[in-house]
């Protein structure tokens, strides 16, 4: 499980920060954001399961700047956990871009599973949002539910159309070992 955090700031509200994780040179998550303010800074959040082999790997966060001038980074963490042996773990995930018209929610990945056995639980989830036409009133939002119950919620403030935020929640909590 790769988990990556950072702090960026575009120091611009015309000119965009790229931020990214990479594993291995690939790609796997990235945010594109313009500040509303020249101080705003904005959470890059990201999590990945990647099974690696046992050779050396390298996991980057990586910036871009759009245009010229100065950008900036911080709190940038990268963790590595290993899940095979040690964890009962599941993950359900749609790297595809998807978009919706709807005002009603509309499901984008589904993880239904069944724990082996009770017992606490980290429970993740993230995604990449972004508003093709900004307009006046339409932000997009994301619900995170379990067991019906929401245990995550973010609306986006986007900048403009070329904005790629993300959003983040984890909890941790105790499961039965019974369908959730």
């Amino acid at each position: 499980l790769i988990l990556a955090t950072a702090e960026v700031n575009a120091a611009s509200t015309a000119y965009s920060i790229s931020v990214r994780l990479e594993i291995d040179g690939v790609a796997k998550d990235t945010m594109v954001t313009e500040g509303e303010a020249v101080t705003d800074y904005e959470v890059f959040a990201a999590h990945n399961v990647t099974a690696l082999s046992a050779a050396p790997h390298t996991i980057k966060i990586r910036a871009s700047r759009e245009t010229t001038g100065t950008m900036y980074i911080r709190r940038a963490r990268i963790t590595a956990l290993r899940l095979t042996d040690h964890y009962d773990y599941q993950s359900s995930g749609s790297e595809q871009l998807s978009s919706t018209t709807s005002t009603a929610w509309v499901d984008k990945t589904v993880l239904a599973f069944t724990p082996s056995t009770p017992g606490d639980f980290l429970v993740m989830g993230s995604a990449k949002v972004n508003l093709i036409t900004s307009s006046a009133g339409n932000q997009p939002a994301i619900n995170f539910t379990m067991d019906g119950a929401q245990i995550g919620y973010w609306q986006a403030g986007l900048s403009d159309a070329t904005d790629f935020l993300t959003f983040a929640a984890m909890i941790n909590v105790s499961l039965s070992a019974v369908s959730h």
